[in-house]
């Protein structure tokens, strides 16, 4: 590898190793960025050319992050810092690419840090929060589970919506305990239904990529988070999205084997928008899909979405998965679904996600009449 970096260069340019790997160059006489683009995608394509070891054939991509000097820069150290941040731009963007430093980048790192830090504070404070979406039997409205979805009431923001923080927090490893907090959070309060009478039959809760490969740590999270509150582990449900199903089958197969073995139940998300192979299911125990929302979304109005939906439906009922329509917000969604053959769904056409407390009265009430049925909306300012 190294002979190729300096394959790469001239001869009064340096190469250095910092270790693993991780190497830099200190490119000199550039007088314009396209020439240190240049270089990078010159690398680029030398390591991208297999490698032979020991008779195997072997495949590497790289991530470059480039700095240009200005003399505003403090020193070198601060040119390594800069190039550091964007190496991780060029890995966010789906590595195998380089991409420049710049103003915007320094701006979006610091972003992600004072936002990482105040989720650590504010679940050392109580500030996050689960709402519930209700998961209705299509056939009669009856409440069959519902999803937790967790809320940070920041301080100054006020509240927020996951896709505002769970990104940044997957990116700087927050996700872990924020993960671990959600599913304690969850069965505590399957518990308290319980005591009141009134607990749905499973709760759902969303697992990242980033906690599933921290296997044992969430294999035991889960069954930790079950003792504590005394709930039966066939209550929980735990939403995996395909990409994360499909690494594990190359990856983490035994803690996909492992995770039902507690008892828990594993549904699949959006599914219908990830990869097209469907091997996972066939090789591990999957209780249920969910149809995305965004196939659901154009039932109605695209007949490629309409066949993509039905046979996913058939493909579930052969396979004795169950089948549960995400983001059904109209009438004729749901008309079209039950004729599909789909028994349950989910989405504001029944109910937002709303508080504990507001959930609550619903499955006091056991069921829910669609919107549009209802003298009173139910209100709620999460989307």
């Amino acid at each position: 590898m190294v002979e190729r970096l300096k394959e790469a260069v001239k001869d009064e340019d340096l190469v250095a190793r910092f270790g693993g790997d991780e190497f830099a160059i200190l490119q000199t006489d550039v007088t314009d960025p396209t020439m240190a683009g240049a270089l990078a995608a010159k690398i680029g394509k030398l390591l991208a050319t297999p490698f032979t070891i020991e008779g195997h054939q072997v495949r590497i991509t790289s991530s470059i992050g480039i700095v240009l000097f200005t003399p505003d820069l403090a020193g070198p150290e601060a040119m390594m810092v800069q190039a550091d941040l964007a190496l991780y731009g060029a890995k966010d963007e789906g590595r195998n690419c380089y991409r420049f430093h710049s103003l915007d980048l320094d701006q979006q790192v610091h972003e992600r840090v004072t936002i990482a830090e105040e989720l650590r504070l504010a679940l050392e404070d109580g500030d996050l929060e689960l709402y519930y979406q209700p998961q209705v039997e299509l056939a009669t409205g009856r409440i069959i589970g519902v999803e937790a979805l967790i809320r940070w009431n920041h301080k100054t923001r006020g509240l927020l919506a996951p896709a505002c923080f769970i990104p940044i927090a997957e990116r700087t490893g927050a996700v872990l305990p924020l993960g671990q907090w959600v599913i304690d959070e969850a069965c505590r309060q399957l518990k308290l239904w319980h005591l009141e009478g009134i607990a749905p039959p499973t709760v759902a809760v969303n697992v990242s990529s980033v906690q599933f490969k921290g296997a044992s740590e969430l294999e035991r999270d889960v069954e930790e988070s079950l003792a504590r509150a005394g709930v039966e582990a066939g209550e929980l449900e735990l939403e995996l999205a395909e990409s994360v199903l499909m690494e594990a089958t190359q990856k983490h197969s035994e803690t996909l084997q492992e995770l039902p073995r507690l008892g828990v139940r594993i549904a699949i998300d959006d599914f219908g928008t990830g990869y097209s192979s469907l091997k996972y299911l066939t090789v591990y125990p999957v209780n249920r899909l969910k149809l995305a929302q965004e196939l659901v979304f154009r039932v109605t109005v695209d007949y490629r979405n309409a066949a993509v939906v039905r046979a996913a439906i058939r493909l579930a009922h052969e396979l004795g998965i169950e089948v549960i329509a995400e983001g059904v917000e109209t009438e004729a969604q749901v008309r079209f679904l039950i004729a599909a053959g789909c028994e349950q769904a989910q989405g504001f056409y029944f109910s937002r996600p709303v508080t504990a407390a507001r959930v609550a009265e619903l499955l006091r009430e056991g069921r829910i009449e669609p919107v549009s049925r209802r003298a009173r909306p139910l209100t709620s300012t999460a989307a």
